[in-house]
């Protein structure tokens, strides 16, 4: 796999990266589905399929019907000279979103870093997180025995007030 890659230490690094977090969530799963039953992580696996779906359909739903396009420019990738075209179509029609990367340049020989894109797309997703669960927690039942902070039927753990003598 390396000798395909046009960063194979980096390839490397990130392929041990992510066999290390398979290795620590098949663990965790492991110890949901001892804790609550495959079925119910299944079913909250289901419920959360479900949300993301209804939650992408009214987003498209909110778009109106018609066609935005827009180009942008990449840095360059270290190898050749210029700098990558990204030229990006979405089309509305009939309720569905069609994506269309037309005139968009070829894949670059070298690496390319979006950093500053990747900050703003973190923020922007956590700031979306925050909205959903204020939103969705008071439509959230969740099922007996498994019980989260997103849950309507969560109540906070009562904190003891008293202090202990001769504390600051």
């Amino acid at each position: 796999m390396a000798r395909n890659s046009r960063t194979p230490e980096m390839m490397i690094g990130d392929t041990l990266a992510m066999a290390a977090a398979c290795t620590i969530t098949e663990k965790r799963l492991s110890e949901l589905m001892d804790k609550f039953g495959l079925e119910t992580v299944l079913a909250c696996f289901e419920a959360y399929a479900g949300r993301a779906r209804d939650a992408m359909r009214r987003l498209i739903h909110a778009l109106p019907e018609g066609r935005v396009a827009f180009t942008d420019f990449l840095d360059d990738d270290g190898v050749r000279e210029g700098h990558p075209r990204l030229c990006v179509a979405w089309e509305k029609i009939d309720g569905r979103l069609r994506v269309d990367y037309t005139g968009t340049s070829e894949q670059a020989e070298g690496a390319i870093k979006a950093q500053l894109t990747a900050t703003q797309s973190q923020t922007s997703l956590a700031k979306f997180v925050k909205a959903f669960r204020a939103k969705w927690k008071a439509k959230t039942d969740c099922r007996s025995g498994f019980v989260i902070k997103d849950c309507k039927q969560f109540k906070e753990p009562k904190t003891s007030t008293t202090t202990t003598p001769g504390a600051p």
